[in-house]
């Protein structure tokens, strides 16, 4: 990157980490519970940009300005569609637990959580919610309302305490997973203020100064017994070009556009920061004709097809030992002959279709030799693969039904329990232990910055949100 000093941008493996869960200490408070580790000083999850606002001299007064390329929906909060809700969410909502970039786990809404044994035998998890009782109120109305956690943990009391109140989940299997579970799907209860774009839990809102809708200008302000702080300008301008913004003073946009990102790269006095990925298109085969992918494939169509891609990680068991049978029936198996010489993808998605095309072709005659098990026919076969784009929720019945050559399937890179990944694979793929699915590229937003950007911060979910001076956790 020119002329870039960009820290902190190291994703781990997401490993598991030992349970960070002892006996239960009750604090002079009455309800503190033992929390997460304290972040390091110099912390890897973090990105600086060349001199971040708030040091000496850039200290502006409007601070700095956000730009965002993205229609914004607040009322979906805290489930992003986009880079620029995602950023806008997850800056003003906090999640309950938080996972680092490192797979530690970190106090957020809940200052503390320990682990209990319920009276039928199954377990229970206590998280401290401290401060107004209107904030633990917040956090068992999401719980309630369906936000919960999943993976085998549901709501089953409210406890109130002088000082907060502790909020009991329970469930099953989740012995060492449980506070993993709640940081590792970034569960964020939302307690919004009148105007439903800012977050009681956080102090932090967004006030319009121009009408709502496209080139709408607002300032994200913090609520303090001081009073009110402006900390950002944020300009919104659906399918606005980086480009433009940045050359106007923006100092901070996300940007999926290689050719935005070639340019930032280009000029003096802006960096361009890759992100972790968010997104993994992975190619599933009924018929298991392919086990690995051929040597330098992703790195191919990294090159080729996808420039700002990433080559996959080594995946993990489709299915770890210990995880409970997942209920799904799977169907009878599918003869190779009955396989239809087809390529899907879900349509909307032009990475997803460029992909399936690229793979076709790599399939067909006079392609790549190993890539023709996919049609089944041998390297000598003239068969060709059609490619077609389907409507998700066709392309998930398709999926299920596993009766076509190859499909190319596009997920969340961010982690989840094992058994709970192993459960939504057997779901969405009830054939996959007699098939294969192999994992072709990882792909991610840039962070475009200029001088006197905020920091920003990247979870172990691949969140991405805004610090700023004197609110760092």
């Amino acid at each position: 990157m020119k002329g870039a000093r960009a820290r902190g941008m190291l994703r781990d493996s997401h490993r598991e980490c030992r349970a960070l869960i002892g006996a239960v200490v009750l604090l002079a408070s009455g309800c503190g519970l033992p929390g997460g580790e304290t972040p390091s000083p110099e912390d890897p999850c973090r990105i600086l940009p060349e001199r971040v606002w708030g040091e000496a001299g850039l200290l502006l007064e409007t601070g700095p300005v956000i730009g965002v390329v993205d229609p914004v929906d607040f009322s979906l909060a805290p489930h992003p569609r986009s880079d620029g809700e995602g950023l806008l969410f997850a800056t003003i909502h906090p999640p309950l637990v938080k996972l680092d970039c490192r797979g530690h786990l970190q106090p957020q809404v809940a200052t503390g959580w320990e682990q209990g044994e319920a009276s039928n035998g199954g377990v229970v998890w206590r998280l401290a919610i401290p401060g107004p009782r209107e904030r633990g109120d917040a956090v068992a109305r999401a719980l309630a309302l369906g936000a919960g956690p999943g993976g085998g943990m549901e709501l089953a009391a409210v406890e109130r305490t002088p000082s907060g109140v502790v909020v009991r989940l329970r469930g099953e299997g989740v012995e060492e997973d449980g506070a993993r579970i709640l940081g590792e799907r970034g569960l964020t209860p939302v307690a919004g203020t009148e105007s439903g774009w800012g977050s009681r839990l956080s102090g932090l809102r967004l006030v319009p100064v121009t009408a709502a809708g496209p080139g709408a200008t607002l300032h994200l302000v913090a609520d303090s017994r001081e009073g009110e702080e402006r900390l950002a300008v944020v300009r919104v301008v659906p399918g606005g070009d980086p480009r433009d913004l940045l050359d106007e003073g923006v100092h901070l946009v996300l940007a999926r556009d290689p050719v935005a990102v070639a340019w930032a790269r280009s000029r003096e006095g802006i960096q361009a920061v890759a992100l972790p990925p968010d997104r993994i298109y992975r190619l599933a085969l009924p018929g298991g004709g392919l086990r690995t992918l051929p040597p330098g494939l992703s790195a191919g169509l990294v090159r080729d097809v996808v420039p700002l891609g990433r080559v996959p990680s080594a995946p993990g068991p489709a299915a770890p030992e210990g995880c409970p049978a997942g209920g799904v029936e799977s169907p009878s198996p599918v003869p190779r002959g009955a396989l239809r010489p087809r390529v899907l993808h879900p349509l909307g998605d032009p990475v997803a279709r460029a992909l399936a095309e690229r793979v076709a072709a790599l399939a067909g005659p006079g392609g790549s030799a190993p890539l023709a098990a996919i049609r089944g026919g041998g390297p000598e076969s003239s068969a060709l693969l059609e490619v077609v784009g389907l409507d998700p929720a066709r392309f998930q019945a398709a999926l299920r039904e596993g009766r076509d050559a190859a499909y190319l399937l596009h997920g969340a890179v961010a982690p989840a329990a094992p058994c709970t990944r192993a459960a939504a694979r057997a779901r969405d793929i009830p054939w996959l232990d007699r098939g294969s699915l192999l994992p072709l590229v990882e792909v991610g937003p840039h962070a475009l910055l200029r001088e006197g950007a905020p920091a920003l911060e990247v979870d172990g979910t691949g969140a991405v949100r805004m610090l700023f001076p004197e609110r760092v956790r």
